[in-house]
Parts: structure tokens; sequence; C-alpha cells
């Protein structure tokens, strides 16, 4: 005998399936724009440790440490831009890094386009103290510096937006970053 027709119980069957596939997958569906602009954060703190090994400016008979990539938080702007310095001073920034895959500048601020707007960020802070107001700087091994001075312990980067709070922590010596947590 030929079957030329479905049966009731595959029918149920496939519909069993398709409900679990989307119990399971429509909570995914959402958006969570403060976990995405951590990660997006996180990325850009990688992406520039990337840089700095990559570039090795290191040179044991000059103040190679000014001439290294590094981020800079702009909390009046609430962001940060990367960039690398071109003299022994540390002072004279030769252009902030773009995105490799889109050639666009990675400006890290809620205001005039940057990559942080989209997201819907009200405050990026920095923290403990001693970790704001300088750089966060790479050497060539990837260590974590903040201005001249190598990190001791964990910065913790609080990203703010409408509903959420997310945390990033770089811990001291390996420079690995983390995201906390997202509440």
């Amino acid at each position: 005998m030929k079957k030329t027709a479905f049966t009731m119980i595959e029918l149920i069957i496939v519909i069993v399936v398709a409900g679990i596939l989307a119990a399971v997958m429509i909570p995914r569906l959402e958006t969570d724009s403060v976990r995405d602009a951590a990660n997006k954060i996180i990325r850009d703190i990688q992406y520039t440790q990337h840089l700095a090994m990559v570039n090795d400016v290191y040179d044991a008979t000059t103040n190679w440490q000014l001439k290294r990539w590094q981020i800079i938080t702009t909390p009046a702007t609430t962001g940060y831009i990367i960039s690398s310095t071109a003299n022994s001073t540390g002072t004279n920034l030769i252009g902030a890094a773009t995105d490799p895959a889109t050639n666009k500048l990675i400006l890290g601020t809620s205001g005039n386009g940057g990559d942080m707007s989209k997201f819907g960020i009200t405050s990026i802070i920095v923290s403990p103290v001693s970790c704001t107001g300088n750089p966060l700087v790479f050497d060539n091994l990837g260590r974590p510096y903040i201005g001249l001075t190598k990190l001791t312990a964990a910065c913790t980067i609080t990203v703010t937006g409408s509903e959420k709070t997310a945390i990033i922590s770089i811990q001291p010596e390996t420079g690995y970053v983390q995201l906390v947590s997202v509440i």
C-alpha cells in the first residue's frame, strides 16, 4: 500500500517540536541594549590590547611606554576613544583606531553619532578612582597600565542604560576583560 499523506501522529509531533523551539528561541530574540553595549566595550578594550601587542613599540632605551595604544575615557561625553601616541611625551595623538570590518572610527560615545548612541547608554563610570583620569594603556605583552603605572587592582567599568546596569572588570597583569554581571 502506497502512503501519500502525513498521519495525524506525524503532524502532532511536528507541532510539538515547533512549539518547543519557539519556547526556547523567543526569550533570546529580545534585545538587551545594555548587555550589547557592554559587549561592545569589551570588544573595544580587547581590540586595543591586540593593537598594542601587534604594534610592538617596545624599546628598552627610550620611553616606549609613551608611544602606546590606549583607551581614553571621556566622562563629559559618556564614552571613550581608542588612540595611539606618536611622541615621547605621550601627548601627540596620531589618530583613533578604526574598525577593520567597516573602516569606520571606533568612537564609544553616546553623542554625535558615536557607537554608544544606538544602545541608549546614560553613563559609563570607571572605578576605583585609581583607574580614572588617565588612559587605560596596554604594553607589548598586553598588560594593562593606568597612565605610566602598571595596574595593581582590578578596574571596574559600570555601564548604565535606561533600565539595566552592566559591570565589566579588567584584571591586573593579564588584562583579562570580562562581563561580571548585568542587573
